[in-house]
């Protein structure tokens, strides 16, 4: 692997030009190594390393719920943890300090500041937080706790429904539709 070593402040004047090229900078501050700049997809590939492929967990929280709620969500979250790929914290301005609830390897938050239009918005946005090779995106919001097991059931159904080419799993409680729902890669670009 071939790193380009730079200063800080010789990197900070010329960081948009930088961005877009495929190399990997090792960012240097009082002579000693601080920070790693890399492109997108040699991040991934560090990342899922020797793990399978597995979808996303976007949790929708753009509008308050209380705290007790909060916690339930963020407990199934981080329980299910094994069966996704990372979990995407959607948040809005009343939401930010629920963000420390969830434990994973990859959490990764999002700031939502149309409140207005909470779903469709935060949808968005969870996707704008996804890798590169992340094709199914299984969401639930932050109000109703889904639960470790229906998580995990839905992390479950998503091999299934790459074979069989489906775009939208939807889990059913007592017969009935429920979140949480996935969708796949096809449905990201129509958000």
């Amino acid at each position: 692997m071939f790193c380009k070593v730079e200063n800080a402040t010789s990197i900070r004047k010329k960081f948009l030009r930088i961005i877009d090229k495929k190399k990997i900078y090792i960012i240097s501050k009082d002579s000693a190594a601080r920070a790693i700049l890399m492109p997108v997809e040699v991040y991934e590939e560090l990342i899922a390393a020797g793990r399978k492929k597995l979808p996303a967990l976007a949790v929708l929280g753009a509008r308050d719920c209380g705290r007790k709620k909060a916690l339930e969500t963020a407990a199934a979250a981080g329980a299910a943890e094994k069966y996704f790929s990372k979990i995407i914290f959607v948040y809005g301005a009343k939401t930010e300090n629920y963000g420390k609830f969830f434990k994973s390897a990859d959490v990764r938050t999002v700031f939502n500041g149309k409140p207005e239009m909470p779903v469709i918005t935060s949808l968005k946005l969870a996707v704008s937080a996804l890798s590169p090779g992340d094709d199914f995106l299984v969401f639930c919001f932050l109000s109703k706790s889904p639960g470790k097991n229906l998580l995990m059931k839905m992390a479950k159904k998503i091999p299934i429904a790459r074979k069989k080419k489906k775009g939208i799993v939807i889990t059913k409680v007592n017969g009935c539709p429920s979140h949480p729902v996935a969708m796949s890669k096809k449905y990201f670009k129509m958000l």
